[in-house]
């Protein structure tokens, strides 16, 4: 079992295929039915040059020695104060034009930089001085003043900067190690900055963008109404664009958009609609235009002049991100929709939802008109259940036993009674009652097959929520050990046996101290709450946690199948079938779609961190990264082979980051090997590679249409219009081409056969991981903790 929290990096695990005569459905052995997409030639391992490989190979091997990266959390928004130093105005062009074109740079707004600038500090250097020590820890971002520098790695000139140029910018993204040391090849002066700089400049302005943003949405008229979460969506889209005194802001004739005014102000002139002139106007902050465009089936084209009196901002959405937040809905649905959920989470049917699903749900609810006289069902005969909710108009609901009948009418609802006990998606229910319009109604309607789709076992509806399995009656002293599963940085993870009973476990031991030392605490607090609210067969859960003195610990599932990553790639192939990697796809899907319901982000999603249970499917692990999360977050962490471009760009994330790493996952499973990365680049290329989001699928690899398509979807760099990021979220995702036949509900309930399963020999079989006998006696000797320090896991 891996866990990257405890290691700091990746254990390997045994290349384990099971017994490869094992028939699962119509196919022999595993390496049949992974259909394996690139077999390497036999002629490879006898030839002369045997560190000969191409780029896939390259690739395929390299990639197991990426580490996860993680940096500290800056703390609370009224924290993140930054100090400024004085500069000319030649150094100010200077330093604007030495970072214009600079990587992460490129992503910041032009007062972000401006503020940067003047948070950067000069320091000076003599000749021969050590700037930088290739392998220490990363403390600034370094731009030439003067004088020369020359880059040394591995004891070798590798090449040098002059004026202008700049080093060192991975330091601003994460405690890395240097890849090179940087001499003074002459007395230097240096601008630098440090990595809390950056990041709370960064972090300040995006917060304070998106909170403003959100403010003048809520203003809007004809927004109002808007559930939070499609708010948050439209202010996520939205762009602050800056202008000066004189400019022309929009131009008659050119492209529409929705604009709300920030501040300043903007003169209109020349404008025309439907034939009619209109007098110049002046917009003042608070002021909006667009929303023609953005409510008419039309592209229109912007009607007038705008010039701007006095230097200003505004925010704007363009038509088109506009259009996908609202998905296929209209806005006079979407705003129904909002209506829609607040009705939802008040019908005891759907008590046991999320909050995400009851988003979801929302979104799927169509409005249709009945005429008067039209019955929705009549007592004793079966129907397909079906939620109403009144729009406009009135129904009478009228039993045989009941002497007068019920009306109903607006924001009225009915057929929530038809649920309960409802599992099998065609199931026909007898109604209690005879349900006539009255008059000519519009009623939203939301059928059972779109409840299906978006809570997957319809199992779940009518019953209460359920509290994760805990082992509570369990102590620490009742655990025994049999063998060491993994080891790192932190402690390492046990399998154990519970006296009186025959199921195995396994137990994370993390050192206090260390833990400590590596800024852990909080994480490891927030691992343990997230794990103890998790009730899924796909995502590893919390069964009890200890602690004593020295250690904590965590009491988890033994998942006894291995890593997902030695299924996907063998020594005899990389990737798998199309059918297969869909199998994957859905089951991994279904875990995250739990923790997204919860609002819980993974933010480390690969196949190290998928497990193999003994049926042969997947369950997430590794939740040391994960986050309960509203909204953004902004700590930069992940593996960088998965990280999404919104996490790379320090833009702020959110769920679409772990749909990034799942898209990236199904390339990988389909190709074999990673959409980004050559087996060649330093991580600041893979970096950029991510961030321009560019990829093709090889020639030499055969993929549908389909398969083609939801890539493409799913690995689009702005999240406003990457698939399962808007409209109907992960139902959108499941209702792609791609998953057409797959039946969701089958694999969360484990009803069908996976294309894999492991071969185990007892409850006990540890054979799918390496052998780590030889720490099986060690003890650390750590400095006891100060009673400070052990406070700092109170409630552990």
């Amino acid at each position: 079992m891996v866990f990257d929290i405890i290691t700091g990096g990746l254990l390997e695990v045994k290349d384990f295929v099971g017994d490869t005569t094992q028939k699962v459905g119509d196919v022999t052995g595993i390496n049949k039915l992974m259909k394996p997409l690139r077999l390497k030639d036999k002629g490879d391992e006898e030839a002369e040059d045997k560190d000969a490989t191409n780029i896939t190979e390259h690739a395929r091997r390299a990639r197991v020695k990426m580490r996860n990266i993680f940096v500290k959390p800056l703390g609370s928004f009224s924290d993140l104060s930054i100090l400024t130093t004085p500069k000319s105005d030649e150094d100010k062009l200077f330093l604007e034009s030495a970072l214009k074109d600079t990587f992460l740079f490129s992503y910041m707004s032009k007062a972000e930089r401006s503020k940067l600038i003047g948070a950067m500090k000069k320091t000076s250097v003599e000749s021969g001085a050590t700037i930088i020590k290739q392998g220490d820890v990363a403390d600034y971002f370094y731009v030439i003043a003067s004088g020369t520098v020359t880059f040394v790695v591995d004891d070798k000139d590798v090449g040098e900067g002059t004026e202008g140029d700049a080093f060192g910018e991975l330091a601003l993204m994460y405690d890395c190690p240097r890849a090179a040391t940087c001499l003074a090849k002459t007395a230097c002066d240096l601008w630098r900055v440090d990595q809390n700089t950056f990041r709370k400049i960064r972090q300040k302005h995006l917060v304070r963008d998106l909170s403003e943003a959100k403010q003048a949405i809520a203003k809007v008229k004809f927004l109002q109404g808007l559930d939070d979460h499609h708010m948050q969506l439209m202010a996520d889209a939205m762009r602050l664009q800056h202008f000066k005194a004189g400019e022309t802001v929009f131009e008659k004739g050119s492209q529409f958009h929705f604009c709300i005014l920030k501040e300043g102000h903007i003169k209109t002139s020349n404008v025309e609609i439907g034939g009619t002139k209109y007098e110049d106007h002046t917009l003042v902050p608070g002021d909006y235009i667009g929303e023609r465009c953005m409510t008419s089936p039309d592209n229109l084209l912007l009607p007038g002049d705008g010039v701007a009196v006095t230097d200003g901002s505004l925010f704007v959405i363009s038509r088109e991100r506009f259009q996908t937040i609202l998905g296929d809905l209209s806005l006079e649905e979407l705003l129904a929709a909002s209506l829609n959920r607040k009705a939802l989470e008040f019908i005891s049917v759907f008590f046991a939802l999320e909050a995400a699903e009851f988003d979801a749900l929302a979104t799927l609810v169509e409005n249709h008109d009945f005429p008067k006289g039209h019955v929705f069902m009549k007592e004793g005969k079966k129907v397909s259940p079906t939620l109403y909710f009144i729009r406009s108009g009135k129904v009478e609901c009228k039993a045989k036993k009941g002497k007068d009948g019920k009306i109903l009418s607006e924001d009225g609802h009915f057929g929530h009674d038809l649920f309960p006990g409802v599992t099998d998606v065609n199931a026909k229910v007898a109604a209690k009652e005879t349900i006539t319009a009255t008059e000519d109604c519009k009623i939203g309607v939301l059928t059972l097959e779109a409840v299906e789709s978006v809570v997957t076992d319809l199992a779940r509806l009518s019953t209460k929520k359920k509290h994760a399995p805990r082992l509570d009656g369990v102590g620490l002293k009742s655990l025994k050990k049999h063998r060491i599963l993994g080891a790192g940085t932190f402690g390492q993870v046990w399998l154990v046996g519970v006296k009186g009973d025959k199921n195995p476990y396994a137990l994370k031991i993390q050192y206090k101290r260390e833990l400590i030392g590596y800024n852990q605490v909080d994480g490891v607090l927030r691992e343990k709450k997230i794990m103890s609210s998790l009730d899924h067969p796909f995502v590893i859960g919390l069964l009890n946690s200890y602690q004593d003195e020295q250690c904590i610990y965590m009491l988890m599932q033994l998942v006894q199948g291995g890593e997902m990553h030695n299924v996907i790639y063998t020594d005899t192939r990389d990737g798998v079938s199309e059918d297969v990697a869909k199998f994957y796809a859905a089951n991994i899907l279904e875990g995250l779609s739990h923790m997204h319901s919860k609002s819980i982000i993974h933010r480390d999603l690969k196949f190290e961190n998928v497990l193999m249970d003994k049926d042969g499917f997947c369950v997430l692990i590794d939740l040391g990264f994960a986050k309960c999360i509203r909204g953004r977050t902004y700590t930069f962490c992940g593996t960088p082979l998965f990280i999404a471009p919104e996490v790379v760009t320090s833009k702020g994330h959110d769920t679409g980051a772990d749909i990034w790493s799942w898209g990236v996952m199904i390339y990988e499973m389909v190709v074999g090997q990673n959409p980004f990365y050559d087996g060649y680049m330093d991580q600041m290329a893979l970096f950029k590679a991510i961030s321009r989001g560019k990829f093709n699928f090889p020639s030499d690899i055969i993929l549908t249409k389909e398969c083609k398509d939801l890539i493409k979807s799913l690995l689009i760099v702005d999240p406003s219009f990457r698939l399962g990021c808007y409209g109907k979220g992960l139902v959108e995702i499941r209702s792609k081409e791609w998953f057409s036949g797959t039946n969701f509900r089958k694999i969360l309930n484990k009803e069908c056969k996976a294309p894999w399963v492991p071969t185990i020999k007892d409850a006990f079989d540890a054979t799918n991981f390496d052998d780590w006998k030889d720490l099986e006696k060690q003890k650390k000797k750590l400095k006891p903790l100060s009673q400070k320090e052990q406070a700092m896991f109170e409630g552990f």
